[in-house]
């Protein structure tokens, strides 16, 4: 193979019984090699820590959570709040498009969109 991405790796650094050091690395493309290899490697390195002890049940598609952000309205909204302060062009919540910076007195952000009746969105983010 000419690429060495695997999706699967382990290293364990360890000392034998004889004071030697050794790093090992373990790779597998797939799930099956790679604990295929991992069994190879704990009958030659015993005390290297590769032994498995139970069965590790991976889900299918792993949700991220974040507790801050629970809804999509509520992540753009804190994005917005942390662009605003870092001076970058946050984000309409309803049009998905980066906001302009008002040229008036309150340096607010809005966005230029248009909307049903000729009239402007009237999304905004303080600064």
């Amino acid at each position: 193979m000419a690429s060495t991405d695997y999706p699967f790796s382990v290293s364990s650094k360890f000392i034998d019984d004889h004071g030697t050091e050794h790093l090992v690395t373990i790779r597998g493309q797939n799930i099956e090699t790679f604990q295929s290899r991992l069994n190879e490697a704990s009958n030659i390195f015993p005390y290297a820590g590769f032994s498995v002890t139970e069965n590790v049940v991976i889900p299918a598609t792993p949700t991220p959570i974040n507790p801050l952000a629970a809804t999509e309205a509520a992540a753009t909204a804190a994005a917005n709040v942390r662009a605003a302060t870092a001076r970058i062009a946050p984000q309409c919540a309803v049009h998905a498009r980066k906001m302009l910076r008002s040229k008036f007195g309150d340096q607010d952000w809005y966005c230029s969109a248009k909307v049903e009746g000729g009239e402007y969105c009237d999304q905004r983010v303080a600064a």
